[in-house]
């Protein structure tokens, strides 16, 4: 017995918007199997936005934008809206990308191995080039995101009250491997002034959850009851603004110089493996865990070069707050 849903979507622009139910279910299923018995939700879904933007003209302005949103609906404002609704975080409507397997009610006896499982495998990368370079000016400004909303859940609640045999392993198992990279370049170089703002963003609002309820359970081999996060985030950003030139600089000529970057991962969610009523019995080792293997990480470079220069660059991780 095997039953599965998997979503393997591919979107390559500058901009993607993926929204997204995938859970599998078996309600009120008296299910009898000599061998193994599956049900599984996996997502490997990839978007990709990808921008290269070069302005060059006797004074130049450029903005590039690049993002993705998993779990939202009506997110073009995120464009109409500008810098505040790129910073903002909270496009359009919420609808969150679920990735789910439950069983509800019903019966299991199987002779070999019994799983639910849901996996989200979903990767997410935002690249940004932004370029400016004014004979007399230029003005530059990078923005690059991904938000993502998504849930990996997976439940076992069969019918209480009843005896349901497992002849191997049972497995109930909820697993979150997302990967969110959001890479980017900016420069502005001109000759009385010149000025870049950059921010390189992701914002990841996961939960994931197992769980098994009022199950009256023997199991030949193990019983194993897991969530787990996995997921890479990664926030990487080079910045680079110039006035003037080296040699205009050393003869005490040349102009301004301002340069602001930001490179920030604002992480929510959780992960929680709960067994509630009932009874489990295991032949073999009994697991119940739960573990957040998360890798979270933040890059900032910046240069800023002219005869008056001011630079900000931060780089930071936040995990478990709303604002």
């Amino acid at each position: 017995f095997f039953f599965q849903a998997e979503d393997g979507i591919r979107d390559r622009d500058v901009t993607g918007v993926q929204t997204c139910a995938l859970p599998i279910s078996a309600n009120d299923v008296n299910l009898r199997v000599d061998g193994d018995a599956s049900m599984r939700a996996d997502s490997s879904a990839t978007l990709s936005a990808t921008n290269k933007v070069l302005t060059n003209t006797l004074g130049g302005a450029g903005t590039a934008l690049a993002y993705n949103l998993i779990g939202r609906e009506g997110a073009g404002g995120l464009k109409a809206g500008g810098v505040k609704a790129f910073l903002d975080g909270n496009p359009g409507t919420l609808a969150t990308y679920e990735v789910g397997a439950s069983f509800d009610k019903g019966f299991v006896n199987a002779g070999g191995d019994f799983t639910v499982s849901g996996n989200l495998a979903l990767k997410a990368t935002a690249t940004l080039s932004q370029e400016t370079d004014g004979a007399f000016g230029s003005s530059s400004a990078a923005l690059a995101q991904n938000l993502s909303e998504a849930s990996t859940q997976v439940r076992f609640a069969p019918t209480v009250g009843t005896e349901h045999y497992v002849g191997g392993n049972a497995r109930i198992a909820a697993k979150d491997a997302a990967e969110l990279i959001a890479t980017g370049t900016m420069s502005a170089d001109g000759f009385f002034a010149s000025t870049g703002l950059a921010v390189m963003r992701n914002q990841a609002n996961h939960v994931v959850d197992a769980r098994v309820t009022g199950a009256e359970l023997t199991a030949g081999g193990d019983i194993d009851v897991w969530a787990d996060s996995k997921a890479r985030i990664q926030a990487t950003l080079t910045g680079s603004v110039e006035s003037g030139g080296s040699t205009t600089r050393a003869l005490g000529l040349g102009g301004l110089a301002l340069n602001s970057l930001m490179a920030t991962n604002l992480i929510n969610g959780g992960v929680t493996a709960i067994v509630s009523g009932g009874r489990l019995a295991a032949a073999g080792d009994l697991d119940v865990h739960a573990a957040n293997d998360a890798q979270i990480g933040s890059i900032n470079k910046a240069t800023t070069s002219g005869k008056v220069a001011a630079g900000i660059a931060m780089a930071f991780n936040a995990v478990g707050w709303q604002d």
